[in-house]
C-alpha cells in the first residue's frame, strides 16, 4: 500500500506544500515522482516540496515506490488558491 498525504493537498499561492510519499515495503523501496505523468528526475526521496507555489504547479503528483518485489503508485491532486483582487 502507498499512502500519499496531505488529504486534501491544497496550497496557497506563494506558500509551501511537503508531499509526503510513506509505503509498506521490505526490502526498502526505491522512490520517483511524477507531475501531471512526466517523471521528475532528481525527486527520488520520500517526500516532495513545492516552495512558492504558483498555478503551474497545479496538477497531478503520482509517487511510485519500487523495489525487488515490485512496484505501486498513487497521485494526489494539488490545488493552488489565489486571493483574488475585486
Amino acid at each position: 500500500q502507498v499512502i500519499l498525504s496531505p488529504h486534501p493537498a491544497v496550497v496557497r499561492i506563494n506558500q509551501n506544500i511537503t508531499l509526503r510519499c510513506e509505503a509498506d515495503a521490505l526490502p526498502k523501496p526505491r522512490y520517483l515522482w511524477k507531475f501531471d505523468g512526466t517523471i521528475m528526475d532528481k525527486e527520488v526521496q520520500n517526500t516532495l516540496s513545492i516552495t512558492n507555489a504558483q498555478v503551474k504547479d497545479a496538477g497531478g503528483y503520482t509517487c511510485k515506490v519500487q523495489n525487488f518485489y515490485g512496484s505501486k503508485e498513487t497521485t494526489r491532486m494539488v490545488n493552488v488558491e489565489c486571493e483574488c483582487i475585486k
